[in-house]
């Protein structure tokens, strides 16, 4: 797959982590997931967990965060997102797919997405842009550092979210 964007060029990580996150749209909406708690958009997906695949944690976050199943996907590109713990650096490789097929069901969500208060949500990407810049802009004033991950998280979602609008839509 294709790099999409990586925030950081010449980093060595002390860890490297793979995840899985799916682009589901309808018309001129996108499927996100809200944060009641940190009030802003982030794409359905989530960490590759023992042996998966990235397709069978893509399957398992889709169905857990939205309660998505029998999907037809294809691949996007990919987002390298580092962030910084502690002095060392860490790298969070995010494969993209766009699901061009599926069914929605139930939602199976986890422990600490409902404590966030997750929610499944049709917006548009401007909408969903504009929220999480208004975020990016809060927690910077707030005194968090660009490599922290809460604005790490949320550049790489207008990212995807702008690249999303300029080739999909």
């Amino acid at each position: 797959m294709n790099i999409i964007y990586e925030n950081i060029k010449g980093i060595t990580p002390k860890k490297i982590t793979e995840a899985s996150r799916g682009i589901i749209l309808k018309g001129n909406l996108i499927l996100l997931t809200y944060s009641n708690h940190f009030e802003d958009y982030t794409t359905p997906g989530g960490r590759k967990e023992n042996s998966e695949s990235t397709i069978e944690t893509l399957k398992r976050e889709l169905k857990e965060e939205l309660g998505v199943t029998d999907i037809c996907y294809k691949p996007i590109g990919i987002i390298l997102e580092y962030f910084k713990v502690r002095e060392d650096y860490e790298l969070k490789r995010h494969h993209y797919y766009l699901i061009t097929n599926y069914t929605i069901g139930q939602a199976n969500r986890q422990r600490d997405e409902l404590i966030y208060g997750m929610e499944s949500k049709w917006v548009s990407i401007d909408e969903a842009i504009d929220k999480n810049t208004q975020q990016i802009n809060l927690r910077l004033k707030k005194g968090l550092n660009e490599d922290n991950p809460f604005i790490t998280t949320m550049v790489r979602e207008n990212k995807i979210l702008s690249f999303i609008k300029e080739h999909y839509l």
